[in-house]
């Protein structure tokens, strides 16, 4: 993921606790448990309150990640990442916690325990990366679908004729033919013929887009109405699906 917090990607668990039920499982159980935590003091008194403070579930299962993945950029990569501020954050709530329990004032308002804040802390930033990560998941399932949709071949007008070739084999300066309610092949520019594009599965337009010569059209749209000759201008790697693709990749 983009974000390296350590929640997700390398730093995940492996089995049941790699698996997204125990994202589910997890997060909930926190989030009730640091409700619970919230009137925690009032409840059992503050003897008792750090010991037993419900905040703990949600500061080893959402912060331990967190954790490692501080210690993985520091010990690994040699660099300070988010990941080691929010352990700093994390630690010094927990010192805080202690300092108070043993009886220090400490000025400001603290009603809910720094303990809470340690795990409040915690769970936005593993909420923050599973909704991170389940975004991604989508959006690459999309694009995945979208692919193998695509034709794996295109007509080509070549010397006056008409050929049929692997799209992967077709290059700029090439001139394809698209037929009414067909999906486009590739990234190109119309040089004849009008039509209205669909290309919300890369802009998100829900209206199709009206198209004429001279305008672009993308690889992975549908050509809804007229009959198309376009000039291709990428290779089929270099389109804007493609770069998509490869840019959801390496947000994982």
């Amino acid at each position: 993921m983009a974000c390296d917090c350590g929640c997700c990607g390398t730093h995940k668990g492996h089995g049941f606790f790699g698996s997204q039920k125990w994202e589910y499982i997890k997060l909930i159980a926190s989030f009730v448990l640091l409700v619970v935590a919230f009137f925690w003091e009032d409840i059992v008194g503050h003897s008792w309150g750090m010991y037993l403070n419900p905040s703990w579930f949600a500061i080893i299962v959402c912060g331990w990640p967190i954790v490692e993945g501080a210690w993985h950029g520091l010990a690994h990569e040699k660099k300070i990442k988010t990941s080691l501020l929010i352990t700093i954050a994390i630690v010094a709530s927990i010192a805080l916690e202690v300092i108070v329990w043993c009886g220090v004032q400490i000025d400001g308002d603290h009603s809910h325990g720094y303990l809470f804040a340690a795990g409040e802390i915690a769970f936005l930033m593993a909420l923050g990366e599973f909704l991170e990560d389940v975004t991604v998941k989508r959006t690459r399932v999309g694009i995945e679908k979208l692919i193998n949709l695509s034709p794996r071949t295109a007509t080509v007008k070549l010397f006056g004729q008409l050929i049929v070739m692997e799209v992967a084999e077709i290059q700029p300066g090439d001139v394809v033919v698209v037929k009414p309610n067909d999906m486009i092949p590739v990234d190109g520019e119309i040089i004849l013929g009008e039509t209205a594009v669909d290309q919300s599965s890369i802009t998100g337009e829900s209206v199709p887009v009206d198209k004429k010569v001279g305008d672009v059209v993308y690889a992975g749209t549908w050509n809804k109405s007229g009959a198309l000759e376009v000039r291709v201008t990428k290779k089929s790697n270099e389109t804007t699906v493609a770069k998509l693709v490869s840019l959801v990749e390496e947000a994982e």
